[in-house]
């Protein structure tokens, strides 16, 4: 006899395996791509966000589908935030 324990293929086909969810399962949308950066913003707010991107991106001569979107749009609100601040404290 064997003290070894031998793997039993069987038993191991036999078990079930766990059910993947996908993430966010909550948050639901007829057009995902639409409302992809707002799964925390109301419709208004979400509608506020993609007016300011295309506005940005006519100011900046973007095309209509141009790589462009909220974290570009966060970026360059941050740099002229910070122009503005630092501005103010200029002498002179």
């Amino acid at each position: 006899m064997s003290t070894e324990i031998e793997a039993n293929p069987v038993h191991e086909e036999n078990e079930p395996k766990p059910i993947v969810k996908p993430r966010n399962q909550h948050l639901k949308s007829a057009d995902p791509k639409k409302y992809q950066f707002t799964g925390r913003a109301t419709e208004s707010e979400a509608e506020t966000i993609n007016r300011a991107i295309a506005a940005r991106k006519k100011q900046l001569g973007l095309s209509e589908n141009g790589g462009y979107d909220v974290v570009r749009l966060a970026l360059d609100m941050i740099k002229h935030i910070n122009n503005d601040i630092f501005s103010s404290f200029k002498v002179k």
